[in-house]
C-alpha cells in the first residue's frame, strides 16, 4: 500500500506550529530534529547560523473516517478522502503515472 506523507514548512514557526498541534489536536511528537542535528550536506547554506529551528519531525494525529479509500483514478494514481477527528475533509493524491 502506498503511504503519503504530508510535509509542511512553517517559515522557523514549526516548533510553535508543533506546540498548538500538540494542545489543540493531541499530537503526538515522534521525531523532533534541529538544523544543530543535521547533517550538513542535507541542509542549506543558511541554516547554520539557525541551530534551533526544526529541520524535520513527525506528529501523529490519530482518528479519522475514510470517505474514499486509497484507490487509482482518472486524474491520480492514488487518491484518498477521508474526515479527521475534528471534522475536517482531507483529499490526498499523488500526480498521475502511467498505469
Amino acid at each position: 500500500m502506498l503511504k503519503v506523507t504530508p510535509n509542511l514548512h512553517f517559515r522557523g514557526q514549526g516548533k510553535q506550529a508543533i506546540e498548538l498541534y500538540k494542545q489543540v489536536f493531541g499530537a503526538e511528537v515522534k521525531v523532533l530534529l534541529c538544523n544543530s542535528d543535521a547533517n550538513p550536506k542535507d541542509c542549506e547554506t543558511n541554516v547554520a547560523t539557525q541551530n534551533d529551528l526544526v529541520y524535520h519531525a513527525e506528529i501523529y494525529i490519530d482518528g479519522a473516517t475514510i470517505i474514499y479509500p486509497m484507490q487509482s483514478t482518472t486524474y491520480s494514481s492514488c487518491f484518498v478522502s477521508l474526515v479527521d477527528k475534528f471534522g475536517m475533509r482531507w483529499e490526498l493524491m499523488t500526480e498521475q503515472t502511467e498505469k
